[in-house]
């Protein structure tokens, strides 16, 4: 089982050192979501600008690579105009992919 908010930790990290411009906002602990049947993660931004990061409880048993790519995925989102998986949000993913091995991709199937 991952520890998904220090995980979390590591992929801000991760992503900064990368130069790629994450949120100041993220709130520090993951929200588990027990009831997500069609989704692995999202990135709630609230009206103050802080970022909640949401992750399925069944990718917490895929492993933390698996864990880690998601929390990448949703991290991306808290750039500006990263909302959708456009051109900016999906070059900073192939920038993360890169650097560290992740997978990250606009859908994933639930393997």
């Amino acid at each position: 089982m991952c520890n998904a908010d220090d995980l979390l930790k590591t992929v801000i990290f991760e992503a900064r050192a990368l130069g790629i411009p994450v949120a100041s906002g993220i709130l520090p602990r993951v929200r588990i979501n027990t009831r997500a049947q069609t989704r692995f993660g999202r990135c709630i931004v609230s009206s103050d600008g802080s970022c909640q990061i949401e992750l399925a409880e069944r990718v917490l048993a895929a492993g933390e690579h698996a864990c880690k790519t998601v929390l990448a995925h949703e991290v991306l989102h808290s750039c500006k105009d990263c909302r959708n998986h456009q051109a900016r949000w999906k070059g900073y993913a192939v920038r993360m992919n890169a650097a560290y091995g992740y997978d990250i991709r606009r859908t994933h199937s639930p393997e």
